[in-house]
C-alpha cells in the first residue's frame, strides 16, 4: 500500500544528504571532520588506504596484518579518523581497530595520541591518496599519507545512502505509530496552523503528486515515472552517483601511466563508473525481493521499493556502459584494433563485456510493455540474465583477488534469504503439508474465480488488506506464483452458527438443524476473486471449468504480505474502485461495519462492467455489510436493462458511465459530517492516477484532514 505518510522520510532525506554530498566538494582541511559514525568512519579510511603499499612491511603481507603492523599506515589511519571522524566516532573507530589487530593480528596498536603532535599545517601538507591513484608492482611508498576528501567522501556517501532513507524511513514510521496511539480515534478538523500548513502544502506539492502532470500509475512511453517525493529520493541518489564519479580527479601534466590529460579522464572516470556500478547491486537485489528488510522497517509497499530497483538498476547500467566504453575508447587509441582484440583473450576482460551487455538486454527487456503483456517471459529472461550478470561480474573483478567479491556474495544472500522466508511463509500457514487443498468456481456470467482457501491451520490471524502469492499446483507452470488481495475471511461453523435465529419450528427447525451440521463441518476460509485474463489466469480458469460445479486444486500459498490500513481510525471512508479491484473494500468491510469502536461511514464507488459480477458481490459479499446505514455502494457502468439490483438493499445505487472520480471527492468537501476522510483507490491505473489527482485538488480547499491511499501493484 502506498502511504502518504511514510513518504514524508524522504524529504528529511534530501536535507540529511546536503551534508555528505557537500563534504564531497571539501578540500582536506582539519575542520573536514564530519561523519558521525565510528565503524563506518573507519571502514571508510581502511577501504582508503587499502592500495597504498607502505615501505616499511614486507611485500605481500595481508591487509589485515599489514594495517596492524606497519607503522606508516596506522598512523595514516589515525590521521584519517582525526581529520574525518566526529570526536565520539573516532573513539568508537579506535576500540573496534584495536580489539580487531588484537584479534587477528595478535597486535596491540598504540593510543591515537601518537599522532596528537601533528600540527594543522604539517597535516595539510602530507600527501594524499586519490581515489584513481596507481601504484607500480615494486612501489615502495616511505610517507604518511592521508585519504583525500573526495576519495573518503565517495565510499562513505555511497554505503550510507540507503541506509540513510531506511533509518529515516523507520524513525518516521514509528512516530506515525505512537502517534495513532496517543491521539484520540477522530479529529474534529485537519491541523491548523503553521504546521497544519506546512503538512498540507507537503502532501500537494511534494508527497502525494505525480512527478510530471497526473500520469503516475500509468506508463509513459517504455516506463512508469514515480511520485514526486520518490523521484526527488532517485534524484538526490542519481545526483551523488554522478558526483562521487566526476569529482576531485587530479590530472597531472607528467603521469607515468597516461601521459595525456585526455587518457586519464578516460581511465579516471571508467574506473569509478565501474566501481559504483558495482556496488549498487546490493541495493538492487534487495529492492527487487518480497521479502524486503528494508520494506518491513520503513512500511512502504513493494511498488515504492519496485521502482527504487528498477531505477538503481537502469543508473547502474548506464555507468556500467560509461565504464566499458570508456576503456574500450582508451585501448583502442592507446593500439587500435589489433591491441583492442589482444584483450579479447583475457577471461575478466570478456567478462565484463558480457556482463555490460547482458545488463542493456535486461533493461531493454524490463520496459512497462514487457512486464505487463509478456509477464511470464519477462520474469524468466529476468531470473536468467540476473544471474548471467552475477557471475561474469565475479569473474570481471577476479583480477583483484578478492577485494570486490562482497558486491557478488552480498546479493547472492539476499536472494537465497528470500527465498528461505518465502518458504517459512508457506510453512507458517500450512504448517503440516507445503500444499493447501482449495476449491475454484467459476461463473461464467460474472467472468470472475472465486477461489476459496481453507486457513484452519495457520497460527496467525488473516489481517484486511494483506495479499498472498499463489502458487497452483495442478497446472502447467506450477513454479510460477501470482499475488492477489485476500477479499473477506470466514470464521468456520462455530461463528457462522451464532448467526442462527434461536426459536424456530416446523420445518424451519429441521433446516436449522440440518445447517448447523453443515456449518460445524466448515472451517475458517480466506476467499480471493480473480478475474480471468491469460496465462496464469487463464490455467486456472480451464481448471474450474473442468468439473461442473467446484474443482478442487492444490495451492502453495506465500503470505501474507503487505499491511492493514488505519481506516477505522478515519470517520469517512471513500473507496474508488474498479473491477475485481473491489477486493479491497470487500476486505475492510468486516472491520469498518461491525468491529470498530467508532461510527465510520463507508462510501463505495465501484466502476464495473459486467452486471452479472456486481450482482454477485453484492448478494454474496456485501448483503451483511449493507444492513449498516453507514454503507453507501454505487455502482458505475452497467447497461440499462439487467434489473442488477433488483431485491438488493437501496443503499447500493446505480449509474450509467464511468464515475466522475473529481466530482465525487470534492462532493465530499461539502459534508459536514466529515471529520477526517480517508480516500483509497484501487483499479486500472487510470483511476489510480485520476483519484491522485483529485485528491491533490481537494486539498486546496478541504476543512478537514485527507490522506490517500492506493492500491496498485505493478512489476
Amino acid at each position: 500500500m502506498r502511504r502518504p505518510s511514510s513518504a514524508l522520510a524522504p524529504l528529511g532525506l534530501l536535507l540529511m544528504l546536503l551534508l555528505p554530498l557537500g563534504a564531497v566538494a571539501r578540500t582536506g582541511t582539519n575542520s573536514s571532520a564530519w561523519a558521525p559514525d565510528g565503524p563506518l568512519c573507519l571502514q571508510s579510511c581502511k577501504d582508503s588506504l587499502w592500495q597504498v603499499p607502505f615501505g616499511d612491511v614486507p611485500h605481500g603481507t595481508s591487509a589485515a596484518q599489514k594495517l596492524c603492523t606497519s607503522r606508516l599506515e596506522l598512523r595514516s589511519t589515525f590521521l584519517c579518523l582525526r581529520l574525518y571522524c566526529l570526536p565520539e566516532a573516532r573513539d568508537q573507530a579506535y576500540e573496534e581497530l584495536y580489539e580487531t589487530c588484537l584479534a587477528q593480528a595478535g597486535v596491540s596498536i598504540p593510543p591515537l595520541d601518537i599522532v596528537a603532535g601533528y600540527t594543522r599545517e604539517q597535516i595539510g601538507e602530507m600527501e594524499r591518496v586519490h581515489q584513481d591513484d596507481k601504484f607500480a608492482p615494486d612501489e615502495k611508498v616511505e610517507q604518511l599519507m592521508i585519504p583525500a576528501s573526495a576519495l573518503f567522501a565517495a565510499w562513505l556517501v555511497m554505503m550510507q545512502f540507503w541506509a540513510v532513507v531506511v533509518i529515516f524511513g523507520t524513525a518516521y514510521r514509528l512516530f506515525i505509530a505512537v502517534a495513532y496511539k496517543l491521539r484520540p480515534k477522530s479529529q474534529q478538523s485537519r491541523p491548523i496552523g503553521v504546521l497544519g500548513s506546512a503538512k498540507n502544502w507537503l502532501q500537494r506539492k511534494v508527497i502525494l503528486p505525480a512527478t510530471f502532470g497526473h500520469r503516475c500509475a500509468q506508463s509513459i512511453w517504455w516506463c512508469t515515472i514515480p511520485t514526486r517525493i520518490q523521484t526527488l529520493t532517485l534524484t538526490a541518489f542519481l545526483i551523488l552517483n554522478i558526483a562521487c564519479s566526476i569529482h576531485g580527479y587530479r590530472l597531472t601534466a607528467v603521469n607515468l601511466y597516461f601521459p595525456t590529460t585526455e587518457q586519464q579522464i578516460f581511465r579516471y572516470v571508467s574506473d569509478r563508473t565501474g566501481i559504483i556500478s558495482f556496488a549498487n547491486f546490493p541495493a538492487i537485489w534487495l529492492f527487487g525481493m518480497r521479502n524486503n528488510v528494508a520494506m518491513w522497517l520503513t512500511g512502504w509497499d513493494f511498488g515504492a521499493y519496485n521502482n527504487f530497483h528498477r531505477w538503481v538498476a537502469r543508473i547502474a547500467t548506464l555507468q556500467a556502459v560509461i565504464h566499458s566504453v570508456g576503456y574500450t575508447v582508451l585501448i583502442w587509441r592507446q593500439g587500435g584494433w589489433k591491441y583492442f582484440a589482444s584483450w579479447w583473450v583475457k577471461w575478466w576482460w570478456c567478462a565484463g563485456e558480457i556482463a555490460t551487455v547482458v545488463m542493456c538486454l535486461l533493461l531493454a527487456c524490463s520496459v512497462y510493455w514487457m512486464r505487463r503483456e509478456k509477464y511470464e517471459l519477462f520474469l524468466v529472461l529476468h531470473i536468467v540474465m540476473s544471474v548471467i550478470i552475477l557471475g561474469t561480474m565475479l569473474g570481471h573483478v577476479s583480477i583483484f583477488n578478492g577485494e570486490y567479491d562482497a558486491l557478488f556474495w552480498v546479493p547472492l544472500v539476499i536472494w537465497i534469504l528470500d527465498r528461505v522466508l518465502r518458504l517459512v511463509r508457506v510453512l507458517v500457514f500450512k504448517p503440516k503439508c507445503w500444499s493447501t487443498p482449495a476449491s475454484v468456481t467459476y461463473n461464467e456470467s460474472s467472468n470472475i474465480l472465486r477461489l476459496q482457501v481453507p486457513a484452519e491451520q495457520t497460527i496467525y490471524k488473516v489481517s484486511p488488506g494483506t495479499f498472498y502469492y499463489l502458487s497452483v499446483l495442478d497446472v502447467s507452470r506450477s513454479w510460477e506464483s501470482h499475488p492477489f488481495t485476500v477479499a473477506s475471511v470466514s470464521q468456520g461453523g462455530d461463528a457462522q452458527a451464532e448467526q442462527m435465529p434461536l426459536l424456530e419450528t416446523g420445518e424451519d427447525a429441521q433446516d436449522i438443524e440440518e445447517t448447523e451440521v453443515k456449518l460445524s463441518q466448515e472451517t475458517p476460509s480466506m476467499t480471493f476473486l480473480v478475474r480471468p485474463y491469460d496465462s496464469f489466469t487463464d490455467r486456472l480458469k480451464e481448471l474450474a471449468v473442468a468439473q461442473p460445479e467446484t474443482s478442487p486444486v492444490r495451492l502453495l500459498v506465500d503470505g501474507p504480505y503487505g499491511s492493514t490500513l488505519p481506516l477505522e481510525r478515519f470517520s469517512h471512508v471513500l473507496f474508488i474502485v474498479g473491477g475485481s479491484g473491489v477486493v479491497l473494500p470487500l476486505s475492510y468491510l468486516d472491520l469498518l461495519t461491525n468491529k470498530t469502536q467508532s461510527m465510520v461511514s463507508v462510501d463505495i464507488h465501484w466502476a464495473v462492467r459486467e452486471p452479472a459480477f456486481a450482482r454477485d458481490v453484492l448478494i454474496n459479499d456485501m448483503a451483511d455489510a449493507l444492513t449498516n446505514e453507514h454503507l453507501s455502494v454505487n455502482i458505475y457502468g452497467p447497461s440499462r436493462g439487467h434489473n442488477l439490483l433488483h431485491g438488493i438493499s437501496d443503499r447500493a445505487n446505480e449509474h450509467y458511465g464511468r464515475p466522475d472520480i473529481g466530482s465525487i471527492v470534492a462532493s465530499k468537501l461539502a459534508d459536514q459530517e466529515i471529520e477526517r476522510l480517508a480516500v483509497v483507490a484501487c483499479g486500472p491505473a487510470g483511476m489510480a492516477d485520476d483519484s491522485r489527482r483529485a485528491v491533490v485538488d481537494a486539498l486546496a480547499h478541504a476543512p478537514f484532514a485527507i490522506e490517500y491511499f492506493e492500491e496498485h501493484f505493478t512489476w
